[in-house]
C-alpha cells in the first residue's frame, strides 16, 4: 500500500473529506481539496513534517503512513528473510499451519517482543464470533493499529511516572543523607541485597559493535510500585541513587519498558564495558539466594568463596572507572 493510499485509508475511516484534512494540515481552502487529492493519487509525495502532520490530523501515527510499499510475494519473502537474520525468528511447519516464531527470551529483541505481545493480545481482544459486533470490533482494531505504537508507550509513560513519584522523596532523603557510591563492590552487594529481600533482577550484555557494550537490569515494574515491604523501597530507592551517582560522574544510562506475559519490566542500560561483565555475577546472585538447596554447606562454601573472589576482581573506584573511559 502506497503512502497516498495510506492517507486516503485513514481519511475515510475519520469520515474526513479531502478538504476538511487538507484545512486541518494548514492548506488553504481554495488548494486543500487538490493537495490532498495529489498525495492520495501519489502524484506528489509528503515530506516528512508535512507527514507528521498528517499523522496527527488523521489521529494515527507517524509510522502508519509509512513509505514502506509491499508489493509482491517476493517482497514479503525478503522482509522475512530480514526477520530471520536480524531478529532470529524462525520458520515451522506445523499442523498444516506455517509458523513464524520469535524466542520471548531473546534480550536482543525485546522491544519487538512487547508489541507483538500487544498484538496479540488485543487480536484476541476483538475476536468474536458475534457478527453484531464483529464489523465494530474490526473498526476498533484498525484504529488500534494505526495508532500503534502510542497505547503501548502511554502505558509504559504512566509506569515509570509512577516509580518516579514513589521514590521521590527517598531519593531527595539520600541526596543530603548517604555517601555516593565510589567503589564497585558496594555497588555488587546492594544488587545482592535487593535479590535476598525479594526483588527480581536479571542482567543481560548488550553488545554495541566491537568492543562496545552495556549491562542490562531487568526490574518488574510491580514489584517497585506495589512493593511487599518496606525493604523493597528502601533497596530499590538506594538502587535509584547509586543510578544517579553514575550518572552525575558521566556514565551513560538510558531506560526502556517492554511488556511481556510475564509482566511489565523496566530495562536499566549501563553502557560501559566494565560493568558487562557484571551480568553473569548478578544471574549467579539470583540463582543462588533463590535456590532452595542454598543453606547446604557445601554450595553455599563454594557461592562465598567465587562470590569473594568476583568482588576482589572488581574491587574498582567506579567514578574513576567511568571519568577514564569517557574521557572526561
Amino acid at each position: 500500500m502506497t503512502v497516498g493510499e495510506k492517507i486516503k485509508k485513514y481519511r475515510l475511516m475519520n469520515n474526513m473529506t479531502q478538504k476538511a484534512l487538507g484545512k486541518k494540515v494548514g492548506f488553504s481552502t481554495a488548494t486543500a481539496d487538490s493537495r490532498i487529492r495529489k498525495y492520495e493519487l501519489d502524484l506528489m509525495a509528503p515530506k516528512k513534517d508535512l507527514r507528521q502532520k498528517l499523522a496527527d490530523s488523521l489521529g494515527v501515527d507517524i509510522s502508519a503512513l509509512s513509505d514502506i510499499n509491499i508489493q509482491t510475494y517476493e517482497d514479503v519473502m525478503q522482509i522475512l528473510f530480514l526477520f530471520e537474520e536480524e531478529y532470529g525468528m524462525k520458520i515451522k511447519l506445523k499442523d498444516n499451519t506455517t509458523q513464524l516464531i520469535f524466542n520471548n527470551d531473546n534480550k536482543n529483541i525485546s522491544t519487538l517482543i512487547s508489541y507483538l505481545f500487544a498484538w496479540a493480545d488485543k487480536r484476541k481482544e476483538v475476536t468474536t464470533e458475534n457478527d453484531e459486533i464483529k464489523e465494530s470490533l474490526a473498526d476498533k482494531y484498525s484504529k488500534w493499529k494505526a495508532e500503534f505504537p502510542k497505547s503501548i508507550h502511554d502505558y509504559w509513560n504512566e509506569q515509570q511516572k509512577k516509580i518516579e513519584q514513589t521514590y521521590e522523596l527517598e531519593l531527595e532523603e539520600l541526596n543530603y543523607s548517604s555517601s555516593k557510591l565510589i567503589m564497585l563492590p558496594e555497588f555488587i552487594n546492594h544488587i545482592r541485597e535487593m535479590i535476598k529481600n525479594g526483588i527480581t533482577i536479571e542482567a543481560n550484555t548488550q553488545l554495541f559493535g566491537t568492543g562496545s557494550s552495556a549491562l542490562e537490569l531487568y526490574l518488574f515494574t510491580s514489584e517497585m510500585i506495589n512493593f511487599k515491604n518496606d525493604n523493597i523501597k528502601k533497596d530499590f530507592a538506594k538502587f535509584l541513587f547509586f543510578t544517579s551517582n553514575l550518572r552525575d560522574y558521566g556514565l551513560t544510562i538510558d531506560e526502556e519498558l517492554i511488556t511481556t506475559t510475564n509482566g511489565t519490566q523496566i530495562i536499566y542500560r549501563f553502557y560501559l564495558p566494565l560493568l558487562s561483565g557484571l551480568t553473569s555475577i548478578i544471574n549467579e546472585i539470583y540463582s543462588f539466594e533463590n535456590n532452595p538447596n542454598k543453606e547446604n554447606d557445601y554450595t553455599a562454601d563454594m557461592f562465598e568463596a567465587k562470590y569473594e573472589h568476583d568482588l576482589i576482581d572488581f574491587n574498582i573506584n567506579i567514578k574513576e572507572e567511568i571519568e577514564f573511559y569517557y574521557q572526561k
